[in-house]
């Protein structure tokens, strides 16, 4: 059974339990900014809505990655070690 659920905020609304995606408003984009933004959404073939969803998708994961490897260079340091390249120890181990 579907339940459709309405709360006082547009990003609140539930379908079947699930939640759907929050909306986002941007004001005072300047038109020029707008223009080349319509015009790259056109040459890949999405709509507005869809170019700016994927730019977004896009930043926040390369945002993500970037805070990995901040992460994963403080663990080298707090441990100590370097790693070894593989290739050097697999020439060492067919050296054997």
């Amino acid at each position: 059974m579907n339940k459709l659920v309405m709360c006082y905020h547009n990003d609140s609304i539930l379908l079947s339990g699930k939640p759907n995606m929050p909306n986002l408003l941007i004001r005072h984009v300047p038109a020029k900014t707008l223009s080349a933004l319509k015009a790259r959404a056109k040459k890949n073939k999405r709509s507005l809505q869809a170019e700016l969803s994927e730019i977004l998708e896009k930043e926040a994961k390369k945002q993500a990655e970037e805070q990995f490897w901040i992460w994963a260079e403080q663990m080298r340091k707090k441990i100590g070690k370097q790693q070894t390249d593989s290739t050097i120890l697999i020439r060492e181990d067919r050296d054997r």
